[in-house]
C-alpha cells in the first residue's frame, strides 16, 4: 500500500469509492455531507495550502483523505474525506493516510487541523483521536422533521506550546 497525492484520473474512481462508502455505511447522511467538492477534486483542492491524498493498494483505491484551508486569518486547515475501505480498517492504514494529511499541514505551517464528523461516524472518530484530535463541540442537524444527526467538531493544535520559564 502507498500513498500518494490525487490525480486527475482519479476522480470518478474516488467519487464511486466515497460515494459507495456513504450509501452503504451512513445512509441518510448525504444531506450532511455535499459531494460538490467531488465533482471536480482538483479544482476543490488545488489551493497552495490544499492537497488530496489516495492510498492506493494492487491498483485499487483504498483510502481518502483530504485537507482545505479553513481560516487564513486564524491559519487552520480542515481535515475532509477520511475514508478506508472496510476490508483495509484496522491495520494502520487510516493511520498512515492521517499521518502524512498532518505532516502537509505542519509543512504549510497551519497551526490547527479541524475534523468535522458524525456520532454515527465511529471509525473515523476513534482514528482521528489516536493523533491527538480534541472534541470540542457537538451540533445537532436535522435530517428530517423525526431525525437529527449530531455533528462533532474534532480540533488538533499542532503549535507547541510555550514553555513556562521557571521563577528562581
Amino acid at each position: 500500500m502507498h500513498i500518494r497525492r490525487f490525480r486527475t484520473q482519479d476522480n470518478q474512481k474516488v467519487k464511486r469509492f466515497i460515494n459507495s462508502m456513504l450509501k452503504k455505511e451512513f445512509p441518510g447522511l448525504a444531506s450532511v455531507y455535499s459531494g460538490n467538492d467531488l465533482k471536480d477534486i482538483k479544482r476543490h483542492y488545488s489551493g497552495k495550502r490544499e492537497r488530496f491524498f489516495v492510498a492506493i493498494d494492487n491498483d485499487k483505491i483504498i483510502g481518502t483523505g483530504g485537507i482545505k484551508e479553513d481560516d487564513k486569518v486564524e491559519n487552520k486547515a480542515l481535515l475532509r474525506r477520511i475514508f478506508i475501505h472496510p476490508n483495509y480498517r484496522r491495520k494502520g492504514y487510516g493511520l498512515k493516510i492521517l499521518d502524512k494529511a498532518v505532516e502537509f499541514c505542519k509543512a504549510q505551517g497551519y497551526s490547527t487541523i479541524i475534523f468535522r464528523s458524525t456520532s454515527k461516524m465511529s471509525a473515523a472518530n476513534n482514528l482521528v483521536r489516536k493523533k491527538g484530535f480534541v472534541e470540542r463541540e457537538h451540533l445537532y442537524f436535522p435530517l428530517n422533521k423525526k431525525e437529527q444527526v449530531e455533528i462533532i467538531k474534532f480540533v488538533l493544535n499542532l503549535m507547541k506550546p510555550k514553555l513556562m520559564e521557571r521563577k528562581r
